[in-house]
């Protein structure tokens, strides 16, 4: 990192200190900055990932969180159920049916069926995407 970006990284973590903060102050540019910093962790592990994807969906970005998740499907990486929750969100506001029903298979393919939360997210998730035969089967 440059010290010409140091100021923008203040600036970020500022913005995510203070959600309210965010909604004025962050100008497009500023969502350069997270991912350069990510760029730079030789082997991002599965935390960097979470944090990544769930900053994406929690300020709109969702497509952005979806494309992450394939990344990271993509370098072998088993994700927690925390950063399906974040996927899932993105996947409802979409209200991508093709994503969610991937991401169902996922959670029960890594063993996630008896997670309440990630459970009652699914179902959430499925009933966004108008999918209902998803919504009843839950898990």
């Amino acid at each position: 990192m440059t010290k010409t970006s140091l100021p923008a990284v203040r600036k970020l973590h500022f913005c995510f200190r203070n959600p309210k903060a965010f909604r004025f102050t962050v100008t497009p540019a500023i969502y350069d900055v997270p991912a350069t910093c990510f760029d730079q962790i030789p082997a991002p592990d599965l935390r960097a990932w979470a944090v990544l994807i769930s900053a994406h969906t929690r300020h709109g970005l969702l497509m952005e969180s979806i494309t992450l998740y394939t990344s990271l499907r993509a370098r072998k990486i088993a994700p927690d159920s925390l950063l399906l929750l974040s996927v899932a969100k993105a996947c409802a506001v979409l209200g991508d049916v093709r994503n969610a029903r991937e991401l169902h298979n996922e959670a029960i393919r890594f063993g996630f069926q008896f997670d309440i939360a990630l459970g009652n997210a699914m179902v959430d998730m499925f009933g966004k995407c108008k999918y209902v035969d998803g919504a009843q089967t839950g898990f």
